[in-house]
């Protein structure tokens, strides 16, 4: 192992890199921490802090207490969001963080720890004394500090074994594998740590910042992770001991502790009855502080808005929790689905009457009318489901979520004299509507009525040329005005965001985002 690098006149190590080629918004916060002098550190797994600063994982950052206030002004400077935990991984002591690179399109995350909180999942049961000795320790590494090896390494011995399973150990036993049950990435950033230092700094580290730990106990889980082949019955016995050491430092007891993991765990693979089938609940990611949100996304054929919905939601659940709910006519609910399977037998036996018999036949007349009864019937239902959506959406906005509507019924959005995705009875059927008609239709219309402009708006506009030649099949009219009623779209109560889709997939999803983080 190699002796440690270190300042002759201070602990500090300071070492002098070329910056990774990471997100230029999240190294330009990093510089500004530096030259305020706020006191803080990346924690732990620094093996990835080159991809950390590419915004590929996240950045684990220790943040000194006092210095609180000026740290969240520096992130609120640069536009970074806090966010709430995911249920399930609230801890005291730690805030999340969400911050966007425009020049890349990239999110990253930020957990922001004032006390050393870890051990075992949906738990993390124990605080560690350590935060100031991990502070006092910090060195520069890329332009971040970083705490000293040993300090980092004695950690990740008690992060390791905090999460060893009685399981890992029989597993390890049964399959006869060389690493005792760890993950490959554990093993790989404990070999990472140990070529930064050797066994007799480490053992003065422990003795003289680590006092409530034995430094035997340390040593011997490094030594035992170091071997060729790792004994998953050593580890076992050497996590026993590490817990009773910890004791002190517990949130909660070992009975709790246990009971709050069983109880997440059941939790986190709870199965919903959805009709006749089960599922298992969507996953639940972190919400904004500021609340959720509900956006629509409108363009004419043509204008990617498929590809942008499926994009946004890609990029956004990366870390938030993001609903897609489609308001269109073409994904039905279990009664429109079956009213209009019903009015294209009707119709179809209609066809063959009028063939076979003549229009103006007592038959052929009864089947038209029940067509148009059954699809009238339909239009009311397809109505009803677009409300229960948006009111479902709704919902999960209100309770933090992002919420995107694919297909919104827009009432400004009319095409050759009739909504887009709005009410169809008054328009489908010959006027003037019988009576039982016109009741249809002002259920159908109240339905709608009932939906209002939504909260946020995206246009995705595109010119008649570029929709024709994305969607050659098309007819030039219908994409011609379709065309000419997205561009006279006007906003009403919504806030309007117009993107210019004409351009490049890519310089489109640039423009969505970065007016996407806008909203947040």
């Amino acid at each position: 192992m190699t002796q440690l690098l270190e300042s002759p006149e201070t602990d500090i190590r300071v070492v002098e890199e070329q910056l990774p080629a990471g997100l230029r918004h999240l190294t330009d916060i990093f510089l500004t921490l530096n030259e305020r002098g706020i006191r803080y550190c990346h924690w732990k797994s620094n093996v990835r802090l080159a991809e950390s600063l590419e915004g590929l994982t996240d950045l684990d950052l220790l943040v000194d207490r006092t210095d609180a206030a000026h740290f969240q002004q520096v992130l609120l400077a640069h536009k970074v969001k806090p966010t709430l935990a995911a249920p399930g991984k609230d801890y005291p002591g730690v805030e999340h963080y969400l911050g966007f690179d425009s020049s890349s399109g990239r999110m990253f995350h930020l957990h922001v720890h004032y006390h050393l909180i870890l051990g075992e999942q949906f738990v993390k049961n124990y605080r560690l004394p350590l935060e100031q000795q991990f502070l006092d320790s910090s060195w520069l590494k890329h332009g971040v500090k970083i705490p000293a090896p040993e300090l980092e390494l004695t950690v990740l011995a008690l992060r390791a074994l905090l999460k060893y399973r009685d399981r890992d150990a029989v597993s390890s036993l049964i399959r006869s594998d060389d690493q005792g049950g760890l993950p490959d990435a554990v093993i790989k950033e404990f070999r990472f740590l140990l070529n930064q230092t050797d066994r007799s700094r480490l053992a003065q580290v422990l003795d003289e910042q680590v006092p409530f730990m034995p430094n035997d106990l340390i040593l011997d889980v490094i030594e035992a992770v170091n071997r060729p082949r790792i004994n998953g019955r050593e580890l076992f016995r050497l996590r026993r001991q590490i817990l009773q050491a910890l004791a002190p430092y517990q949130r909660f007891s070992r009975l709790q502790a246990r009971l709050r993991y069983y109880r997440a765990t059941v939790s986190g693979s709870r199965l919903l009855k959805k009709g006749r089938r089960f599922r298992r609940s969507p996953k639940q990611r972190q919400r904004l502080v500021s609340g959720g949100l509900a956006l629509a996304i409108a363009g004419a054929d043509g204008a990617g808005k498929s590809t942008v919905v499926r994009e946004s939601v890609r990029w956004l659940s990366w870390r938030l929790t993001v609903s897609v709910y489609y308001l269109g006519s073409s994904q039905p609910g279990r009664t429109a689905a079956a009213l209009k399977q019903g009015a294209r037998l009707l119709g179809k036996a209609h066809a063959g009457a009028r063939r076979l018999i003549s229009q103006q036949n007592f038959l052929a007349r009864l089947l038209w009318r029940g067509r148009m009864l059954i699809k009238n019937l339909s239009y009311v239902a397809v109505g009803r489901d677009r409300y229960h959506r948006f009111v479902a959406g709704q919902k999960l906005a209100n309770n933090g979520a992002i919420v995107i509507y694919d297909r919104y019924p827009l009432p400004c959005l009319s095409v050759n004299g009739r909504p887009a995705d709005g009410p169809r009875i008054a328009y489908a059927n010959p006027l003037p509507l019988g009576r039982f008609t016109a009741r249809l239709a002002q259920m159908e219309e109240d339905y709608y009525r009932r939906i209002p402009e939504p909260e946020n708006l995206m246009i995705l506009r595109v010119s008649p040329e570029v929709s024709l030649a994305r969607k050659p099949d098309h007819s030039r009219q219908e994409i011609e005005a379709k065309c000419l009623a997205i561009e006279h779209i006007e906003a009403g109560d919504s806030e309007l965001i117009l993107i210019d889709a004409d351009l490049p997939l890519e310089q489109v999803l640039s423009q969505v985002k970065t007016n996407l983080w806008q909203l947040l």
